[in-house]
């Protein structure tokens, strides 16, 4: 029930229940998934999704100030505010702060997509190691089909636009 962006955001947050309904073989959006179980378990997680779902960005980013926690949900609340603002520097930062095995899969696809930003802003036009990055991806998760389905959208996007 979470959806995650503000007008000019090209990356969309959604609970995963809601992203399996979807028909990707249409789609042009960059969702996020983040799991029912994670939203349901973090306050933070969930709270700062509810705001940007409501195009509430600045009351986010206050309320993401006050409570500086240190834990990786907070850390993943971060990077998801700063990636619907498209700051995706300050999204690379917060994303370093996740601890190692927390939101093992969410940290790594937000991680290929925050390089392929960075290098879209500095200005490259060739893709292919970030296109492989997405192809280990999903070929270090065989089994996770909203995955897979996330990440042909994503190359098909850098590859073709659209």
């Amino acid at each position: 029930m979470i959806i995650c962006s503000c007008t000019q955001s090209k990356y969309l947050v959604k609970s995963s229940s809601e992203l399996t309904s979807l028909d990707f073989r249409t789609n042009v959006l960059n969702y996020i998934p983040v799991s029912d179980q994670d939203m349901r378990s973090s306050v933070v997680l969930d709270s700062t999704c509810s705001l940007i779902a409501a195009r509430k960005l600045s009351k986010a980013g206050r309320y993401l100030d006050n409570i500086k926690t240190g834990k990786s949900d907070y850390y993943l609340a971060r990077t998801l505010y700063d990636i619907s603002g498209d700051n995706y520097k300050g999204a690379a930062v917060s994303l370093r702060g996740i601890k190692d095995g927390d939101y093992p899969v969410l940290k790594q696809l937000l991680g290929i997509d925050l390089k392929y930003e960075l290098a879209r802003q500095n200005g490259r036009t060739f893709f292919n190691d970030i296109l492989d990055d997405y192809q280990k991806l999903v070929d270090k998760y065989p089994d996770n089909k909203l995955l897979k389905d996330i990440v042909l959208v994503r190359i098909r996007y850098i590859r073709y636009g659209y």
